[in-house]
């Protein structure tokens, strides 16, 4: 139960390393509840829980750190960053990022930079403002993760970006976006004057404006399915004043390149299986980006399978070790 201004539990300076420790309890009056790195070091295989700060409840990093293989829970940040929060880098991997909260941001929150990889971000909630599960502010990327059962709610006024928001740019990839909700706008996704979102699939996520995806003065949407969403307007999608839509899967047909209306027939949505049954219409209708080559989807299967990639989050065409 350690208290202090940055890092209530630790401090890394240009450097260090812990590992299999529990971080409980501790508070921070500005930064980094539990966690608080400099440059650089290195937190695995910890268990982070019932942290406390004003930025990044758990964990907070200044250009550069790493939290890999823990679990970040239960965490609460006063503004940004329920669960961590990352400024000029630092990186969160093959982690658990469950039930934190925060004004906005409530799993985490990259500001400038920072990367969160192979992770599930579950359960968060930004208790007054932007993306329930995850904030992007001009860079920074998700890659690999599953984002589910996040909330972006207000009291008053408008939130969007139940399970992410972009805002001036970001980057989701290869990431499955499911049951998030929004009071306002983008329940699974809000880009807003920028972002790109890259290879997802999100559905049964809902809002009042765009359940899958919103895309205001910006935005970019590439080789992801947004289906069984729900809104008020907008089930799947909604463009305001800007965005892009090109070789994804949606209805009705959003405007743009490569763009296909039919259902993408899940394997079993309503029990959580979005992989792609073998007649898939999005089988091979993607288009090939640089960042595919050896790159491998949630199941560990390679991202290009017979030369075209599929559209969305795991290739129908591959073996599925799950069944």
């Amino acid at each position: 139960q350690g208290k202090a201004v940055n890092g209530g539990g630790i401090y890394f300076y240009n450097g260090g390393a812990a590992s299999n420790c529990i971080f409980q309890n501790n508070t921070a009056t500005t930064n980094g509840g539990a966690a608080y790195f400099y440059n650089s070091g290195r937190l695995q295989n910890c268990d982070l829980n019932n942290n406390t700060s004003r930025y990044g409840g758990a964990a907070y990093f200044y250009n550069g750190g790493v939290v890999t293989s823990s679990m970040i829970s239960f965490n609460n940040a006063a503004y940004g960053g329920g669960g961590f929060y990352a400024y000029y880098g630092g990186s969160v991997l093959n982690s658990l990022i469950v039930s934190n909260r925060s004004r906005m941001g409530g799993g985490g929150y990259l500001l400038y930079g920072g990367v969160v990889q192979n992770s599930s971000i579950l359960n968060n909630m930004a208790t007054n403002d932007v993306g329930g599960g995850l904030t992007i502010w001009y860079s920074g990327t998700a890659i690999n993760c599953i984002i589910s059962g996040n909330v972006a709610r207000a009291n008053s006024g408008g939130v969007d970006g139940g399970g992410v928001y972009l805002y001036n740019g970001g980057t989701i990839q290869n990431s499955l976006v499911v049951n998030n909700s929004s009071t306002d706008q983008g329940g699974g996704i809000t880009c807003w004057a920028g972002g790109t979102v890259q290879n997802c699939t999100r559905s049964v996520n809902s809002s009042s404006w765009g359940g899958g995806f919103y895309c205001a003065l910006g935005g970019t949407i590439q080789n992801t399915i947004s289906y069984l969403n729900y809104a008020d307007v907008g089930d799947n999608w909604f463009l305001s004043s800007g965005g892009s839509v090109a070789f994804s899967c949606s209805d009705p047909l959003p405007p743009g390149t490569g763009n296909i209306a039919a259902d993408p027939q899940f394997r079993d949505a309503s029990l959580g299986n979005y992989r792609l049954q073998p007649d898939s219409p999005c089988i091979n209708a993607a288009a090939n980006s640089w960042w595919m080559t050896g790159a491998q989807d949630l199941d560990g299967n390679d991202r290009i399978v017979n030369l075209i990639a599929d559209i969305g989050v795991e290739p129908g065409q591959a073996r599925d070790p799950r069944g």
